[in-house]
């Protein structure tokens, strides 16, 4: 097996990445920088990319990998998780009696080892820490079709429904641009490092960037939503920030500079 330029590029062009150094040589071993379609850069070895066909970040190569589990399960069960299957699931309870005489969270030594992990790990209840909150809140946003008034179908995720409700009957269609083809991309860094930002919305005829964000996402991000805004408003656009709570309530409109609108209570 020869690990050439040729095959690299091939395998980073299949995952629309984009290879971020030039090399002299090329072996297995090596390890190879390159930028995520979503954005992000990274570094895998060459055998790793060749092996399994993942040029990928880690967060959006997990996301593929629990999709194809999925596929399969679909596939082969026809449901999305093979615990859901009648037999599996017995067979899980069934092992699970014999060896701990009921399901092992009802028992009392799992429950005390499960409660002094979360504990030592997120003081309380993992559901009560920001950070845990903002990843189940991803992780459940997986993406879905939005009709538009045109019968248009595009691809949102999140609060992005809640949010395109009301850009629809402020703004003409074809003035709303969704998706990274449409959006404008814009450079920021953090620590010296670069990072690519792809907005929620751009609105054309005001030039303005909208972004969608949780509560949870706004309290454990804080930092680094700074950053976004303050390159986009560096690079011309207008800024705000929409934020909803898990209610589909919309709290607040961060507009950039830092003018906090509250919606008015009906």
């Amino acid at each position: 097996m020869k690990y050439t330029k040729e095959l690299l590029d091939t395998i980073l062009k299949d995952g629309n990445a984009t290879l971020l150094e030039s090399y002299e040589s090329y072996n297995q071993r090596m390890r190879i920088k390159f930028r995520c379609s979503c954005g992000a850069e990274t570094e895998k070895k060459f055998e790793m990319l060749n092996l399994y066909k993942y040029p990928y970040c880690e967060a959006c190569s997990l996301r593929r990998k629990a999709q194809k589990y999925e596929n399969t399960c679909l596939e082969k069960y026809g449901l999305v998780n093979a615990g859901q299957v009648p037999e599996i699931k017995k067979k899980i309870n069934d092992s699970n009696i014999k060896k701990y005489g009921m399901h092992p969270k009802k028992t009392e030594e799992v429950q005390k080892k499960w409660k002094e992990t979360c504990l030592e790990k997120y003081g309380g209840h993992p559901n009560q820490n920001v950070e845990v909150q903002a990843k189940s809140e991803k992780s459940s946003f997986a993406y879905k079709n939005y009709m538009m008034p045109s019968g248009n179908l595009v691809k949102i995720q999140g609060y992005e429904n809640l949010a395109l409700d009301e850009l629809v009957k402020l703004y003409d269609e074809e003035d709303i641009k969704i998706g990274r083809a449409l959006v404008p991309t814009v450079i920021y860094y953090i620590d010296d490092t670069k990072h690519v930002y792809f907005p929620d919305f751009y609105i054309k005829s005001e030039n303005k960037i909208i972004e969608v964000k949780s509560e949870w996402t706004i309290q454990l991000h804080r930092a680094n939503i700074e950053e976004k805004a303050t390159a986009t408003i560096q690079n011309g656009y207008k800024y705000e920030i929409w934020i909803y709570n898990g209610k589909q309530k919309k709290l607040e409109t961060l507009i950039f500079p830092r003018i906090p609108v509250i919606p008015a209570t009906l």
